[in-house]
């Protein structure tokens, strides 16, 4: 049986196939890819509380705990990445 492959996965491979240096700007593109998506949902036509109604349906995790991951991944890339 063969693994899904997902964007995750292919980070990976990308990421053992590549250098030191190289490996650094994936894995920052892939925090600003990030904090970008979850911006661009928070300034969707969704509203909040359906965002994370959806996504405590689907994970069983408290709402206040899928906001805080939320609000965090929003500003990942300022916490962890330099101007």
């Amino acid at each position: 049986m063969t693994k899904p492959v997902t964007e995750a996965n292919k980070v990976a491979k990308q990421i053992g196939k590549t250098s030191y240096k190289e490996s650094i700007g994936v894995i920052a593109a892939s925090i600003t890819d990030l904090a970008t998506a979850v911006r661009e949902l928070s300034a969707s036509k969704l509203k909040r509380r359906a965002v994370l109604v959806l996504l405590r349906d689907m994970t069983n995790i408290g709402m206040s705990d899928i906001e805080t991951v939320l609000n965090a991944a929003a500003r990942i890339d300022q916490e962890y990445l330099k101007p």
